[in-house]
């Protein structure tokens, strides 16, 4: 499927972006909040909620309600809220790689797919009684670990089929499926290509890469290969927003949405320039 829409930019609402909010205000059409933040982030702008909240979390309220969610909802009218495609477990813990980066270690015994299905149905339910905008759920990232903690959630299959039990859209994180294809044995087109991208309409893009003989999540600005990713899926599925990830130097990320909204705006191969 090829998408006829021009995608919009999005910007997460982090220090960087507000420093530069100035730079930045004129090439944005959305803000995506991590957290509640009292600054006013680009008021004109789409407000979205990007939340690392476990889909089938115990604590999935509460842990919406500690972000802040109602709080902005207060304040700004939210169009969408996403979680995490989470391990399919109750009881897990983080440890970290020999890199330093976040690895999710189970603790107790695996939900089957049935199990994870009706709980992201009963969160899903939960969420849309009080919220009436979109659900997104974001895919992870696949990383080998002793109790294979990635394993069912990084599927393709299955988060398509959860995405379908709970109508709910892909938030498709490129430098995630560009790692997980590293570590599966695939190319980022073939893993990207078996995933639901008719439900992708937001997709976040940076640059990810081997750290110490590890692939890792970088949030480094997008670079050629990310262009030309970005630029396959447009062709292919209903993408109408880009966030770039980046989040330290205010001058970098400026440059980084200058560069992207002139690749999306002159219609010419993303691969083409820079």
């Amino acid at each position: 499927m090829r998408s006829d829409v021009v995608p919009r930019l999005c910007v997460a609402s982090s220090d960087a972006a507000l420093a530069a909010a100035d730079a930045l205000a004129p090439l944005i059409a959305a803000v995506t909040y991590k957290r509640y933040r009292p600054e006013p982030c680009f008021p004109n702008a789409t407000a979205f909620m990007d939340t690392p909240v476990n889909i089938i979390d115990e604590a999935f309220g509460a842990q919406l309600e500690e972000l802040g969610l109602w709080r902005l909802m207060a304040r700004r009218s939210v169009q969408s809220v996403a979680c995490d495609f989470g391990p399919a477990v109750h009881d897990v813990e983080t440890v970290a790689s020999p890199n330093g980066y976040p690895r999710y270690h189970l603790r107790g015994p695996r939900l089957g797919e049935p199990e994870y299905i009706a709980l992201a149905r009963r969160h899903a339910a939960w969420l849309r009684a009080r919220f009436p905008g979109t659900l997104r759920v974001e895919n992870l990232n696949y990383f080998p670990t002793p109790s294979d903690a990635y394993g069912m959630v990084c599927d393709p299959g299955f988060m398509g089929r959860v995405l379908e039990a709970i109508d709910a859209e892909l938030l498709l994180d490129v430098a995630h499926a560009r790692i997980s294809a590293e570590n599966l044995g695939t190319t980022p087109e073939a893993y990207l290509e078996a995933l639901p991208l008719h439900r992708v309409r937001e997709v976040q893009i940076s640059a990810c890469g081997p750290l110490s003989g590890i692939w890792e999540d970088l949030h480094e600005p997008p670079g050629p290969r990310e262009w030309e990713l970005l630029e396959w899926l447009c062709a292919r599925a209903p993408v109408e927003f880009v966030t770039i990830e980046y989040y330290r130097d205010a001058g970098r990320l400026v440059a980084a949405y200058r560069e992207l909204a002139q690749r999306v705006g002159t219609g010419l191969p993303f691969g083409a320039r820079g």
